[in-house]
């Protein structure tokens, strides 16, 4: 489930009602919302509204995080994808770096609401998003003094898994016929890979726990090993791939899904 709470009511009631009152504030006043967001709702949905130019605007703190966001932020997030705070900033800021410029750029599309920015940085294709409030909330939520922790009311969906994997899933062919898949989970502390791997568990993919001799971060150096017979299960449940260059992390040998049929 999402790590942030849901609205009280849906995108549909809102736009419903603004249809029948032809007016933004006294929809925002009934619902207990800003009417900057009845009009972001509306824009969403290619709902014309009548407003002139300057109306259209609509401050980036204003704009909640959409479930789908939410989730990938949570996948990215367990993955490579990170949150800052500077000190002389009040709020956070969402970043990801990959080698593959079509992943970022993908993940630029998912946070276009917020403006994201992609640079080249070292050979790696690097997005960021401003400062906002929404980011802050989630820095609140995901780390403990300045280091990254997982939310133990933590859910996964397929879309969490999917991100996840695209971030630090790693598909290895140990032979011609035999692939080995792991979650990199080295920087969390061990009891949040345990609590991971749990939640697999609870899908029913068997997973076990490795760990990495030559890391030296205190606690941590644990990753999760998908085992052979549970590959299957793990990308059943996965959402498609969304980006083709990095279809060679969903390839598995044709010798699984034989043994599985």
């Amino acid at each position: 489930m999402p790590i942030m709470g849901k609205l009280h009511h849906s995108e549909r009631e809102v736009i419903d009602r603004y249809k029948e009152l032809k007016s933004g504030v006294r929809t925002a006043k009934e619902f207990g919302i800003s009417d900057a967001y009845v009009y972001v709702l509306l824009k969403k949905h290619g709902i014309k509204t009548g407003r002139g130019k300057n109306h259209n605007v609509i401050p980036h703190e204003l704009i909640p995080l959409s479930d789908e966001l939410n989730q990938v932020i949570t996948g990215e997030l367990l993955g490579d994808g990170y949150l800052s705070l500077a000190p002389r900033h009040k709020n956070a800021k969402f970043r990801h770096a990959s080698k593959h410029s079509g992943y970022t750029e993908y993940l630029r599309k998912k946070f276009e609401a917020y403006s994201p920015v992609i640079s080249n940085e070292r050979g790696y294709s690097t997005l960021r998003t401003h400062n906002n409030p929404v980011f802050t909330e989630l820095y609140e939520i995901w780390y403990d003094d300045k280091e990254k922790v997982v939310p133990h009311n933590l859910e996964l969906t397929p879309t969490i898994l999917l991100h996840w994997h695209l971030g630090d899933g790693s598909l290895l062919r140990k032979r011609e016929d035999e692939n080995m898949l792991y979650l990199h989970t080295q920087g969390f502390r061990k009891e949040d890979t345990e609590f991971l791997a749990s939640l697999l568990e609870d899908l029913g993919i068997r997973v076990a726990i490795r760990f990495e001799k030559r890391n030296r971060k205190r606690g941590c150096g644990f990753y999760i090993n998908v085992l052979t017979d549970s590959m299957i299960d793990y990308f059943d449940y996965i959402a498609e791939n969304p980006i083709e260059p990095l279809q060679y992390r969903f390839q598995i040998s044709n010798r699984y899904r034989k043994e599985n049929q």
